[in-house]
């Protein structure tokens, strides 16, 4: 039972979401305040907004025809570790993969992580973009930009990966959207957690559905970074965790058993899939340093601004050009040039 406030907010934000997305879904825009509507909606109704409307575009779009193997920089899969991979995931909020990316695309991206600019968070300047450099950090995060991650061919190839395809079509039960890439390094800044940089318990709301893959591109162990999840988080939180904030250590800790507080380490190449809807974080950085990689899949594209990224689509390859050609809705980033957020 909702109290007086609740449902004056509801009244509030409702038709101020909905006139949004009717909106987004005609020109393809997402209005801000609609968005921040939505995200209040999705705490004050415990996702059930989310939910409602996840069932209508799965109705609405429906799922592409995938064939019984695909393959992917992880090898081939059969649609049964795609659904087993995937109730899993509906189970608990993420998996981890057994199998690893291989070192040479590792190396590549590594190597790219080194030797290009990115964008210090939280920053002094807007739109500073310096190289990393563990001698001199100047914050706890540094973030590189989708149009220069995107120029490289290991990149593209993960972009193009039908297994990460087949896993987000079957847990968003819908034709995915790959809506975002990003790659960034996370180091020991202040000692101490920073809000921007993401090291403190949250959840995400990008969108209304998404799943997002992580890739370590370092060994990730207790001491430098490892992510943080709360197991069936994405399913079920107490009603002070719907708030749209940040939260302490002691206030999870309080609210679920020690046995569901995930702590995710790895070595190069580990990858992991995971709804971020449900609480985690970037534990701080003791010592060392940490780069992950992530590319994002959604059921839609209200919510979260996104960028169009046509004008890179002659990097890919012909075959990877006609992969998208013939799912158009799902690559729509890449190869629609009148597409905007």
């Amino acid at each position: 039972m909702k109290n007086p406030m609740q449902l004056f907010q509801l009244f509030l934000y409702y038709p101020v979401f909905l006139i949004g997305y009717i909106q987004h879904k005609l020109f393809h825009k997402t209005n801000k305040y609609a968005y921040l509507s939505f995200r209040k909606l999705y705490g004050l109704t415990q996702g059930k907004i989310n939910r409602f409307f996840s069932d209508k575009i799965s109705k609405d779009v429906g799922k592409y025809d995938m064939p019984a193997t695909t393959t992917g920089v992880l090898g081939s899969f059969g649609q049964e570790k795609v659904c087993d991979i995937t109730h899993q995931i509906r189970e608990h909020g993420y998996y981890v993969f057994e199998e690893k990316v291989p070192m040479p695309i590792c190396n590549a991206l590594i190597e790219f992580a080194k030797n290009n600019p990115a964008n210090t968070v939280p920053s002094k300047q807007e739109h500073e973009y310096i190289r990393f450099d563990p001698q001199r950090l100047q914050a706890p995060m540094y973030k590189f930009r989708e149009q220069d991650i995107i120029k490289n061919n290991e990149v593209r190839e993960i972009i193009t990966d039908m297994n990460f395809f087949a896993i987000a079509q079957e847990y968003l039960d819908c034709k995915p959207i790959n809506d975002l890439i990003l790659m960034w390094w996370s180091a020991n800044h202040l000692n101490k957690a920073s809000s921007e940089a993401a090291q403190l318990y949250h959840f995400d709301m990008d969108h209304l559905k998404f799943l997002k893959f992580f890739v370590y591109l370092t060994d990730v162990n207790e001491h430098n970074g490892p992510h943080c999840y709360v197991k069936k988080s994405h399913k079920y939180k107490p009603q002070s965790l719907y708030a749209d904030q940040r939260f302490s250590d002691e206030q999870i800790t309080t609210a679920y058993p020690q046995e569901d507080i995930q702590v995710i380490k790895g070595g190069i190449g580990t990858v992991m899939a995971v709804d971020t809807s449900g609480i985690h974080k970037g534990k701080v950085v003791e010592s060392g340093e940490r780069l992950i990689f992530q590319i994002e899949y959604t059921n839609s594209l209200f919510g979260q601004k996104n960028e169009s990224l046509s004008k890179y689509k002659d990097a890919f390859s012909d075959d990877q050009l006609q992969l998208m050609a013939n799912k158009p809705y799902s690559f729509q980033r890449y190869i629609d040039e009148k597409r905007t957020t």
